[in-house]
């Protein structure tokens, strides 16, 4: 219990700080402040070609430059931010967002922006060690929610977080890999790790001329759940039901949690007839199934098959209208676009 408490209280330390400092640095645009966060060792990989840091003297030119070209207060919007606590004296944070500023009177907007960053304690005070931000173009190796590889090889950043080559490095890494693919609540693939496999499917089908579809439901009526029941037995559901779904799907299927109470499947090698027979008897089955919380569960689904040279982002949107086509025709239903 002692050591449940330490993490969640970690955890909340990091991320009071690291929303700290993205609050100074993006809408207060202080250069002083933010770098107030950094440590003395920090060193970052940012989405240009040349925005690499190696200390924080580095990052300071780059925050002025930055600066410079977009004075203005940047609106952030976080998909997902979530803390972990590594050690007691290391933590990492994963999170998804969007900005949005004007740069030059033209409205200016970046989209799917990934960041990993890495805190430590120094002094008894957290610090800003690492940054990693990256945008969904080049895909990583297999097996990679963000590119472990490179950032080895290019500072070498375990070795500083850890004093020593020991037991604890390669225990440090697979956390940091399982950490990074992996939803905390239901153990399956987390939107990070489903866009980077989506991306490869894509690739995958222009290659060999094949197609796929994805599925995205809900939970009806889900926040009367957790309204009525709490956010335990919510949880409880939700863990549940991805169990449920799991057992039925294919092993080359790729089954993730979209976030809070939507989930995503996709379908390797299988058309829309298909996809929308699979999906009708996954609705049929959650409506049937007795869940240990005592309830019956319906499902809205929607389902869409992939369009040649579509992108991710464009294939997410329909299958999300066609989600919300099937609550608005009543929920419990499926529909196809």
């Amino acid at each position: 219990m002692e050591e449940t408490l330490t993490k969640e209280k970690i955890e909340k330390e990091i991320e009071e700080i690291y929303k700290e400092f993205m609050d100074a640095y993006f809408t207060k645009r202080d250069i002083d402040k933010a770098s107030s966060f950094l440590s003395r060792e920090f060193k970052a990989i940012g989405t240009g070609r040349d925005e690499e840091t190696n200390n924080i003297e580095e990052a300071k030119k780059l925050f002025q430059r930055e600066l410079k070209q977009a004075p203005d207060s940047i609106h952030v919007h976080f998909y997902s931010l979530s803390p972990y606590a590594i050690t007691e004296d290391v933590g990492m944070i994963l999170s998804d967002y969007k900005i949005e500023a004007v740069i030059d009177n033209i409205p200016f907007e970046l989209d799917f922006i990934r960041s990993t960053v890495i805190l430590k304690k120094e002094k008894d005070v957290w610090k800003i060690l690492h940054s990693h931000i990256s945008i969904p173009f080049i895909m990583q190796k297999e097996g990679e929610s963000f590119p472990i590889e490179a950032l080895k090889s290019k500072n070498r950043l375990l070795q500083q977080v850890v004093s020593e080559k020991t037991e604890e490095l390669g225990k440090i890494m697979e956390e940091l890999e399982r950490l990074a693919s992996t939803d905390k609540l239901t153990g399956l693939y987390n939107r990070n790790k489903f866009d980077q496999l989506l991306n490869y499917e894509i690739e995958r089908t222009k290659r060999y001329n094949t197609s796929f579809s994805i599925l995205m439901f809900d939970i009806d009526s889900f926040k009367e759940i957790n309204d009525t029941s709490g956010h335990i037995i919510g949880d409880k559901i939700l863990n549940e039901l991805s169990q449920f779904i799991k057992s039925k799907i294919r092993k080359v299927d790729i089954f993730a949690r979209w976030g809070g109470d939507e989930f995503v499947i996709l379908l390797p090698s299988t058309d829309i007839e298909g996809a929308k027979k699979f999906a009708e008897k996954i609705r049929k089955e959650v409506e049937m199934h007795k869940f240990n919380a005592k309830r019956r569960l319906t499902l809205s689904i929607g389902v869409t098959e992939y369009v040649k040279d579509e992108d991710s982002a464009s294939l997410i949107r329909r299958v999300d209208k066609c989600l919300y086509e099937a609550k608005k025709a009543g929920k419990n239903t499926v529909k196809v676009g």
